[in-house]
């Protein structure tokens, strides 16, 4: 009954949460209302006295939806209050294991939102980046309708919430071992844990204020050199706290592997014992966890399997960014490393897993390339493809939209 009823709270603070904001007075003081129910949300989640690793597992599933509907009606960052609540709101869901237990491809997607895109922005990672992929949203809609082509225009209050909540996540053992585990080292999702820290790297090195005096935190008003020590001292705060952030990981992951290495300085090759595994396992994300197999007998096969899918994702990552710059060079570095057969059906395979990441002029350029592999490879990838049901022209439009043709006619003739 008790859990019931915190269900039927809890989903009334995420309705609540999710309404529209308007510019009447009527719904003014609903957006008042909206602010409220987001910050009883993260209040309720924080309040150590709420123990969420005892509640009933059908209370997290019925919470998922209202939680999600509730970020995503949040994650435009032209409402700065509503936006600044609901990290607070996602980092405080990350922080309870049994919440992230079941919402690891929800959180996978909503972090870069939150997290990743002020981040990225404020440290100046542009998309173009070739170590940092994309981010969900362009930067233009990130600010509010800012000016294309300027990465930073987070503004700097909403950087400084993210990085003073993070602060908090960083510090958590498990929780920073289980960022690495789930998401960098799968193949299927993004690399949160590279992600953050090159963000913070760069924001605890920035030491130039002159590129954020666009930013709608400063007012056009004031006289440039005010203007320039307020966003100096808002910047130097900003820079302290990713330092801050960045230490904490650190020490995090060494508290974290302290058992492990306990256990190995005590019984040499003997492969450890259960203690660390009881000692970290609280909080894991999945079967991927890092958690699961600190302490325990296969530890040592866990963390190799980890590492070989890590290195295999970073050598595929940069294998896309070479296809992307230079198509030919691209496929032999690709080749030379394994990645795929030399064959040109694994090849066509490969190219066809991974459209969605290639470049589709890349791949119109290595299609219309002259050598006999990439004619083979051509040829390939067209044997592959499914026209059953469509008619000629429809066949042609599905063909033709997985890759840009190249502008050489004599391209295009082969």
């Amino acid at each position: 009954v008790v859990e019931r009823d915190v269900l039927l709270v809890l989903t009334a603070f995420c309705k609540l949460a999710s309404r529209e904001a308007g510019l009447t007075e009527v719904e003014s003081y609903l957006h008042q209302g909206k602010l409220l129910a987001l910050e009883l949300l993260v209040k309720v989640l924080q309040n150590p006295q709420h123990r969420w690793e005892n509640v009933a597992e059908s209370l997290m599933r019925h919470l998922r939806q209202p939680l999600c509907i509730t970020l995503l009606r949040n994650c435009a960052a032209t409402d700065p209050a509503a936006f600044q609540l609901a990290i607070k709101l996602l980092l405080s869901v990350m922080m309870q294991p049994k919440l992230r237990r079941g919402l690891k491809a929800e959180l996978g997607a909503f972090y870069p939102l939150f997290v990743l895109r002020p981040l990225e922005q404020g440290a100046g990672l542009g998309s173009g980046d070739a170590s940092v992929p994309p981010s969900p949203l362009p930067p233009g809609s990130a600010s509010g309708g800012g000016a294309r082509g300027q990465p930073e225009q987070t503004d700097l209050n909403t950087l400084f919430v993210v990085l003073t909540s993070l602060k908090q996540l960083c510090s958590e053992p498990q929780l920073v071992a289980d960022l690495f585990a789930n998401y960098d080292c799968d193949l299927q999702a993004p690399p949160l844990f590279e992600r953050t820290l090159t963000a913070l790297g760069r924001l605890a090195q920035k030491v130039d204020a002159s590129d954020l005096l666009d930013r709608p935190s400063a007012t056009a008003a004031q006289p440039l050199a005010k203007q320039q020590a307020e966003i100096a001292a808002k910047l130097a705060a900003i820079r302290d706290v990713a330092l801050k952030c960045t230490i904490a990981v650190v020490s995090a992951l060494d508290q974290w592997a302290a058992p492990l290495k306990d256990t190995q300085a005590a019984q040499p090759g003997a492969g450890g014992s259960g203690a660390a595994s009881a000692n970290n396992g609280e909080g894991a994300g999945d079967s991927a966890s890092a958690g699961s197999f600190a302490g325990s007998a296969a530890g040592a096969s866990e963390a190799e399997r980890l590492e070989a899918q890590w290195a295999h994702k970073s050598t595929l990552s940069k294998g896309i960014a070479s296809f992307n710059a230079s198509p030919v060079k691209g496929v032999k570095w690709l080749l030379g490393q394994g990645v795929m057969e030399p064959q040109p059906g694994a090849v066509a395979a490969w190219l066809r897993a991974h459209a969605g990441e290639l470049d589709k002029g890349a791949l119109g350029e290595y299609f219309g390339h002259h050598e006999d592999f990439a004619v083979e490879v051509m040829h390939a990838f067209i044997d592959g493809e499914q026209y059953e049901g469509q008619t000629v022209d429809g066949a042609l439009r599905s063909l033709l939209a997985q890759f840009r043709l190249p502008g050489e006619a004599q391209k295009i003739d082969r």
